[in-house]
Parts: C-alpha cells; structure tokens; sequence
C-alpha cells in the first residue's frame, strides 16, 4: 500500500471544543452510544506536550467517563497525574505514538462487527467499499504486550486495524478523526458481514479498481 492510508474522506478537523479531557469524555460517549464499546470495554487517549498522554485509566466506563477517569501517562506507562494506573493496553497506544508523530489520538475498541469479521475470517484489507482498505493483524492475547507488536507493521502504512478475537484501533490527527474513523470501520464490518450472512457472493476488487480506488484516495 503506497500513502492511500494517510489521507481519505475521513480526515477530518475536530469537531469538538473543550479541553482534552471533555473531548475524550464526549468521544467515550458516542462510542458507548453505538454499541462499539460495552461495560469497561476499551481505551481512549490524546497525545498533550512533552511527551505527555491523557489516558483513560484502567477500569473506567468509556460510556460514562468523568474528569478523573482521564489521567496523564508518559510513553511508558507512568502515571504523571491523576488516580489510577494506565491501562493493560496502553502498549499499542504507545507503539502507535512512538511511530507516527503526525497521530494526536488512539481509540481502541471492542467493535463487534469487526470482531465478527475477524472470527469468520473474512478480510476487510480485499472486500473495500468506499474507503482504504482495513487490515487485520496476526492474532495476539488481549491486555499483553504482544498487541502492540502485531499492530506495529501496520502503523506507517495505515490509521487503523483489527485485532482479531479483540477488537479494532483506530489513530488520527485529533479524536474526533480517530472517532470518524472508527465509525467508518465498524460501519464497513457491519455492510460486508450484512452481505456474507445473505450468502452473497462477495468478490474482491480487480486491480484496476484498486487502482481508480487508490487514485481517489490520493495514494
């Protein structure tokens, strides 16, 4: 894949205004809202100065966050301000900013159409619709460290993935774009397994489609 993955219709300013904390906390709630996330399900975070990370701490409701559910890490997990530890999967939020230092915000969650697909086998990097294309990384155990090695070949050339039996991340500009993002992924996941349990014929895309494709995307 050639840069296709850095820039799509879903690139988006953020829509959102407040502090850091009060867009997390809103972003939380729509992913809630759209049953993306369930119980205490997921993580949230935006990159701040410093080398600094607001983070939902470890055990916190995405659905109903407050101010201090929202803590400050450091790459390395450390927490620098609030109450609470960093969660079990900061490793992959970790990867993903130490990578890419034009991402602003990471969201992971356990997007059920997206885990569906990622159970039946079927490959969300060949069946595209309207966008690039969603890769899914070699299997790892939730909450270790293995997530983020996995998720690491796919950081450069991508702003998201799935985890297969775990759920799906998404990164952006800001976390209004990592939501939008999201959004598009699990929305995708939902079309083309709507089609696969209609026992449709889902074929993948000839070369030359990929590369009109590609072309729109600005790849």
């Amino acid at each position: 894949m050639s840069s296709a993955g850095r820039s799509h219709v879903y690139a988006v300013e953020n829509a959102l205004e407040g502090a850091a904390s009060e867009q997390m906390m809103a972003v939380g709630r729509r992913i809630y809202e759209r049953g993306m996330n369930v119980s205490l399900d997921g993580n949230l975070s935006i990159r701040m100065d410093s080398g600094r990370i607001l983070l939902t701490r470890s055990g916190a409701h995405k659905g109903y966050l407050k101010r201090e559910d929202c803590i400050v890490v450091d790459l390395a997990g450390r927490v620098l301000e609030g109450s609470g530890r960093a969660s079990s999967e900061f490793a992959m939020h970790s990867q993903i900013y130490g990578q890419r230092a034009d991402v602003g915000a990471v969201i992971h969650a356990h997007a059920p159409y997206a885990l569906a697909c990622s159970l039946a086998g079927i490959d969300l990097a060949r069946l595209w619709i309207s966008i690039p294309p969603i890769p899914t990384t070699a299997y790892a155990r939730p909450a270790s460290e293995d997530s983020a090695k996995v998720l690491e070949p796919y950081i450069d050339k991508y702003f998201w993935a799935i985890l297969p039996r775990h759920g799906a991340v998404c990164w952006g500009e800001n976390i209004w774009e990592a939501f939008c993002r999201m959004e598009a992924l699990e929305h995708t996941a939902k079309i083309v397994l709507s089609a696969h349990s209609a026992n449709a014929d889902c074929d993948v895309m000839d070369k030359a489609q990929e590369k009109e494709l590609f072309e729109l995307w600005g790849g």
